[in-house]
């Protein structure tokens, strides 16, 4: 996966083979999606026969837009057909991320303990207002400054009472307002990491809809992957 910050430059390297028993001069460049830049916009590149070789670009993306965005490379050698070549894992990350670390009681009674992780190449400072669902009212706010390029804190957040939703899925957006006015938001759910004593035994019939004390551990992230 390439993982972009809008506006921050990262270096994309590219590996030429050739499998040909003759050497090549090859020209290769980068189609980016509208907005984007590369330094330098081509490279020419000698192959030997049977060799590979490998370059880089600086690529700086713009803010995220309506479609994935797709990085096609491009290999061009006189007298042979062009060869391009798309990929699209590629990810426009926001300058702070929230990673939510899961909870050992129940929202809202115990406090969401979340850490933010800089992912810009600036010390940031900013506000995070924690909203549920498709609400525009935060349930829970807190401030964070001068985080460190590749730094991390802890925040806690500590929602406002109120009913817990069937099956305690807690669908969350957190809305992330840095200093320098860029604004990011990111949506979630909350995991649990928790045993839960339902007031009524429910019945083994293979229909959850009585399960809704529940709390859920939703297996949707890389860093569950370690290791397997």
């Amino acid at each position: 996966k390439l993982q972009f910050v809008p506006g921050n430059p990262r270096d994309v390297r590219m590996r030429v083979n050739s499998y040909a028993r003759n050497a090549y001069q090859a020209t290769v460049s980068l189609e980016l999606p509208p907005g984007w830049r590369c330094e330098p916009a081509a490279r020419t590149l000698a192959l030997p026969a049977g060799r590979h070789v490998e370059t880089a670009f600086t690529v700086t993306c713009a803010a995220a837009g309506h479609e994935p965005p797709k990085i096609v490379a491009r290999l061009a050698i006189p007298g042979k057909p062009l060869v391009k070549l798309p990929f699209d894992h590629v990810e426009i990350a926001p300058a702070i991320r929230l990673v939510q670390e899961p909870l050992d009681g129940l929202l809202p009674e115990t406090p969401m303990v979340a850490t933010l992780r800089n992912l810009d190449s600036r010390a940031q400072s900013g506000r995070l207002r924690l909203l549920e669902g498709k609400g525009t009212q935060a349930v829970a706010r807190a401030e964070f400054a001068s985080l460190a390029p590749n730094g991390s804190t802890r925040v806690t957040l500590k929602l406002k009472p109120g009913p817990a939703p069937a099956f305690n899925e807690w669908p969350l957006t957190a809305d992330i307002a840095l200093g320098d006015g860029r604004v990011s938001r990111q949506s979630f759910r909350a995991d649990f990491a928790c045993a839960v004593r339902a007031a009524a035994a429910p019945a083994i019939d293979g229909n959850l809809a009585d399960w809704q004390d529940a709390a859920p551990l939703h297996l949707d992230q890389a860093e569950y992957a370690k290791g397997s």
